[in-house]
């Protein structure tokens, strides 16, 4: 169980990233002649998304640390609970290395590959990371985030994703640029 501490930590890292990035967005907070608010809109939207979920996020680990002392910390099936094993060695830390090293290694290659090609590669990938390992589950789940993040920026937003700059991966991106259109 985590403690009070450690539930801070987090709280208080999550709540300085999105003030470093809602910072950010005063460097491109221009008007827009087609667009009702401006470029710095929705980065702003999702900055304080962050930080309300963060707050609630925080509000709910407290509580259930409250909870969990309260009960003596006995789980439901009589156990103690704090007597459970976390697991250790290198193959956890290497999980955990990935869990942060994918997507740094997916920002790296995107202006390389594109999204159009990446995308799915990455979800996929990082679904089997975090414990998934039904196929169908994971087909279907990339296959539906990859659609609708396609479908939200070219056809709701008219967002272009980075095509990459290799040989085939930009053809492909232009492929799937035109099927969507």
């Amino acid at each position: 169980m985590a403690t009070l501490r450690s539930i801070l930590i987090e709280g208080v890292t999550w709540l300085i990233l999105a003030i470093m990035a809602f910072s950010l967005t005063f460097r491109f907070d221009d008007h827009l002649a087609n667009y009702l608010y401006d470029a710095a809109s929705w980065p702003r939207a999702i900055t304080i998304g962050i930080v309300i979920f963060t707050l609630i996020q925080v509000v709910l680990n407290i509580l259930a640390l409250v909870q969990h002392r309260s009960s003596g910390g006995i789980t439901l099936n009589g156990e103690d609970a704090g007597t459970e094993e976390t697991p250790t060695g290198a193959k956890t830390y290497l999980k955990r290395v990935a869990t942060f090293g994918v997507p740094l290694l997916f920002l790296f290659m995107i202006p390389r590959m594109g999204y159009y090609a990446l995308a799915p590669l990455f979800i996929a990938g990082y679904m089997l990371l975090l414990g998934e390992r039904k196929l169908i589950h994971l087909v279907v789940t990339s296959f539906m985030i990859y659609a609708v993040t396609l479908l939200v920026f070219t056809k709701l937003l008219f967002v272009p994703l980075p095509e990459g700059t290799w040989p085939g991966f930009y053809e492909y991106s232009s492929w799937i640029i035109v099927l969507l259109q």
